[in-house]
């Protein structure tokens, strides 16, 4: 849609292209924290946990330009549903990035177990996860910059996917922890980033059905599909 006054173009161009650099830099915390994992480096994860104060900025900076054109333009109809999304979507990718940076500090207290521990933490089932959820991410935002609500809907139906391998990995290391292994506190840590990936993809979802609800102006009218056990306890 094109206006009359150019500069609202301009305002919601600057919206959109502020929550994809809110979602790339989402994605990049993600990108480096499975770096991290796989080559442990201190330095790489002291710039995710610092990385989140630049998600918390662009969230404000997007925030407070969305109600300013709010209040200046007075949208409505598909222009308000850009800005509220936008909002919408400003506040669930600052969350994953969020569990980006908790999820740093726990690789960080696992690798600190492992140096008087006589295994190596063995981070491959859960980078498994963290992969899937990665690319959801990747897709969603795809969904978001050219408003695909087909692709945005193959992002909500995926998510049982992240689910499911999420009680596989919960179920494996509380059956470990049972047999008293002595990298419990290890497991800990690692059940809370399972945890925070299956959190983030859940947020994944919820931009996927925002991206359905800007094309087409309602909600999905069936349930959010969900495979996860453990969810069921919160």
């Amino acid at each position: 849609m094109v206006h009359i006054v150019k500069s609202f173009d301009d305002d919601l161009n600057e919206l959109h292209s502020r929550l994809l650099a809110l979602g790339d830099l989402a994605l990049q915390q993600w990108a480096d924290l499975f770096s991290v994992c796989a080559t442990y480096d201190e330095a790489r994860i002291d710039k995710i946990i610092n990385s989140d104060k630049e998600l918390d900025e662009l969230e404000d900076t997007l925030n407070i330009k969305a109600v300013e054109v709010i209040a200046l333009r007075a949208p409505m109809a598909q222009d308000l549903r850009h800005i509220i999304v936008g909002i919408r979507l400003s506040r669930a990718l600052e969350r994953i990035g969020d569990y980006a940076k908790n999820s740093a500090k726990r690789v960080y207290e696992i690798n600190r177990l492992a140096s008087s521990a006589t295994t190596e933490p063995d981070f491959t089932a859960l980078l498994h996860i963290g992969k899937m959820m990665h690319a959801q991410l990747g897709d969603v935002l795809r969904a978001y910059a050219s408003i695909d609500a087909e692709l945005a809907m193959q992002v909500r139906t995926h998510d049982v996917e992240i689910d499911k391998h999420h009680t596989d990995f919960l179920n494996n290391r509380l059956a470990r922890m049972e047999e008293r292994d002595s990298n419990i506190p290890s497991y800990v840590h690692f059940l809370f980033i399972a945890k925070n990936i299956e959190r983030a993809g859940d947020y994944i979802t919820g931009i996927a059905e925002q991206v359905y609800f800007l094309k087409n102006a309602t909600l999905p009218s069936d349930a959010r599909p969900k495979a996860d056990e453990f969810s069921k306890l919160d």
